[in-house]
Order: structure tokens, then sequence, then C-alpha cells
């Protein structure tokens, strides 16, 4: 499916990184249950410049690339995908950089977001990590995003097709852990499944299918072996 006319694909850059995470919130006060119960207590003004405080130095690392869909009229941000880079091709990420990014220390939390929630959400995101995924060798979707103004226009399938083909030219494979709402678009795109994480959501009300993460996994055409070899590892 090509992008409607009004739209088009560029590169991103660490600018874009305020507006992308406006563009993320929006969307996960709409489709992303976990996160609803998170920050139902918090003060909404406040969660964009804290997630910008925690998160924009990680996102703003050379190792994190950005592919982004904008409007042709106005230049604004309508969905985006980050994916981390193999460090084995990112000689500037250095040991600090490359501690913050393993670290498994939580942030400090704004005030009135679920603890417990919040870890929930944090150990789904890392899961890749318990099931073979190697920041050395392999890339990671870290985030494929679509406001809710501008879904089921294909914008998802465009920015995971295009993050294949550069994935696909360097032979290595892509980890990815999806929620439901868009696991089914990776499976059709070569992920296949090696892991779940559940978390529980029916303890704060929420719903059991939003609670499981997928951890997913993509080899380039060619070299894909049983996807069950990579959740042993």
């Amino acid at each position: 499916m090509a992008l409607p006319a009004s739209l088009k694909l560029e590169t991103g850059s660490p600018e874009d990184v305020k507006e992308a995470f406006q563009v993320m919130l929006d969307t996960y006060d709409v489709d992303t249950e976990i996160w609803k119960i998170i920050v139902k207590d918090c003060d909404q003004k406040e969660i964009l410049p804290w997630v910008l405080k925690t998160f924009a130095v990680r996102w703003g690392m050379p190792d994190i690339s950005t592919y982004k869909i904008v409007e042709e009229s106005s230049g604004k941000i309508v969905a985006f995908a980050f994916i981390q880079t193999p460090w084995k091709y990112v000689p500037a990420m250095t040991q600090e950089m490359k501690n913050i990014a393993l670290s498994e220390e939580l942030p400090p939390l704004l005030e009135g977001m679920d603890y417990e929630a919040f870890i929930a959400f944090f150990e789904s995101l890392g899961a890749p990590s318990q099931h073979g995924y190697d920041p050395v060798e392999d890339y990671h979707r870290k985030g494929t995003v679509v406001h809710p103004g501008h879904q089921k226009k294909g914008l998802g399938t465009a920015l995971t097709k295009v993050w294949n083909e550069v994935t696909d030219k360097s032979g290595d494979k892509t980890w990815c852990p999806c929620w439901s709402t868009s696991v089914k678009m990776f499976r059709d795109h070569g992920f296949k499944d090696v892991g779940e994480v559940d978390a529980h959501l029916e303890r704060w009300g929420g719903s059991g299918k939003n609670s499981i993460t997928y951890v997913t996994v993509r080899y380039p055409p060619g070299s894909e072996p049983e996807a069950k070899k990579a959740g042993e590892s």
C-alpha cells in the first residue's frame, strides 16, 4: 500500500524527539491500556516534560535511528519508528552510553504514576533480552507509533517495510516486542513469535488480551533458522 499523496516518508533526527514523543503520548492515550493505567493519577501537563527528561538522552544516542512520516503541507509528524542499530556498526557508542542503554534501573517516576504498572511496562519492553537479543549483534525495533488520526492507512506497514529493507542489507536479525494492537502487522512482515510477557492488567481492571507483549524476531531472507532456536538462546 502506497502512502497517501498528502504524506511523505523521511529520515528523522534527534531534533524530532519532542514532537515524536508527543505523538507517542497522544497515541498511548487512545490505545495503550497499560500506559493509561500508569498515568491516570498524574498531572497530564507534566507527562511530556517527564518523558523528555527521562528518555530524550537515550533516544539521542548514535545507535538510535528514526524514520518518520510527515504531512506534506505542514511537516507535522504523524507516524514514526525508532530502531536500535547493532553496536558493532556504531563505533561512536561509548562505554558510558552502553551502560545507560543496558541499565535496568527504574527512572524516578512522576508523581501519581502507578509503580507496579510501570514495572510491568518496563519489563515488557526489555523482554527480548530474555530470549536472545544481543545489542552488539542485533537490531531492535524500539517503537512504531501512528497517530490515532492517521491509523488504518498503511503507515505502520510502510515504516516496517523500510526498516526491513535496512536490516536485510546487513544480514542481521531484528527483535521487536509487540502489543496485541500491532503484532499481526509484524507477523505479516516476517517477524516470528519466540516468547510472551503477561503484565496481568486484570490487577487494575484491565483486559487480559491487552496484557500480553509478544516477543518477536525476524531473520533476513536466506538466513532464517527456526525461530524457536532464538527463543532457546
